[in-house]
């Protein structure tokens, strides 16, 4: 069992104008690597969390709060993947 979960929920070409996206490209070397095994496997979970886990988690939450909706994004290339994030029981970003 993982304390804390990242996976993508649904894939979607586009988004309303509403959503703040997390673009890839833009993300930090560690938090990219995370991405990419988060789209290309389905999601991680960790018990012990790494600092590009972590920033990964900020800015999820730094997105959501700049949106009104609970659902975070994150856009790669021309696909937008709705992320789904707990951590120790507490969840961030679902649909």
């Amino acid at each position: 069992m993982h304390d804390s979960i990242i996976r993508v929920e649904r894939t979607l070409p586009r988004i309303a104008d509403e959503y703040n996206p997390i673009v890839f490209s833009r993300l930090p070397s560690g938090e990219r690597a995370l991405g990419r095994a988060i789209i290309e496997n389905g999601g991680i979970g960790t018990c012990e969390p790494s600092s590009s886990f972590d920033g990964l988690l900020r800015r999820v939450s730094e997105h959501q709060r700049k949106q009104e909706r609970m659902t975070v994004f994150i856009k790669r290339e021309r696909t937008y993947y709705a992320l789904y994030v707990e951590v120790e029981d507490m969840v961030i970003s679902d649909q």
